[in-house]
């Protein structure tokens, strides 16, 4: 079940990844309307409320931080609605480490790890997004995660809220 409200931790991109995918995520909003949302790959979560200990904890880690260049492999889309049309990212090992380094620093309990980065949220028939998917440029071969984003969730998505970011380099 997902929690929808608390704080989670987002991967965001360099600005040519962002304007890249940001454009992708343009052109399936030509067609299907769901949502405005920033483009993100969703590393770890949920925590409840953080307080201070939290947040200085978060930039604690900007020193073992290091930029992750992910691999796109596909278009793909599913029968949830936060995961209803998505680029597919390589889970690589540099990805992964990067998730148990925050799973391990908040003490967040392991969840499914699918990483990808979303196009559109909203329940929509599977024909339909695959006929989307058929309309859209090429995806990109790799984006560059350069911020590590601590992240608002609220039930409405037009009110999630970049709380705190650290640049990674």
């Amino acid at each position: 079940m997902r929690v929808s409200k608390g704080y989670w931790l987002w991967g965001q991109f360099d600005e040519s990844s962002t304007q890249e995918l940001t454009e992708l995520k343009t052109q399936v909003g030509r067609f299907l309307q769901g949502p405005t949302f920033d483009i993100h790959l969703t590393l770890a979560g949920p925590m409840g409320e953080i307080d201070n200990n939290i947040v200085n904890l978060f930039f604690s880690l900007k020193e073992q931080l290091h930029e992750v260049e992910v691999q796109c492999v596909s278009y793909g889309c599913r029968e949830k609605y936060y995961q209803s049309l998505f680029i597919e990212v390589l889970k690589s090992e540099k990805l992964t480490k990067l998730r148990n380094l925050l799973d391990e620093t908040f003490t967040l309990e392991p969840r499914h790890f699918f990483p990808h980065i979303s196009l559109f949220y909203g329940e929509e028939q599977e024909s339909k997004k695959n006929f989307v998917i058929s309309k859209l440029s090429k995806i990109p071969n790799k984006a560059c995660l350069k911020k590590v984003s601590l992240v608002k969730v609220d039930e409405e998505v037009e009110l999630w809220k970049v709380i705190h970011q650290i640049e990674i380099g």
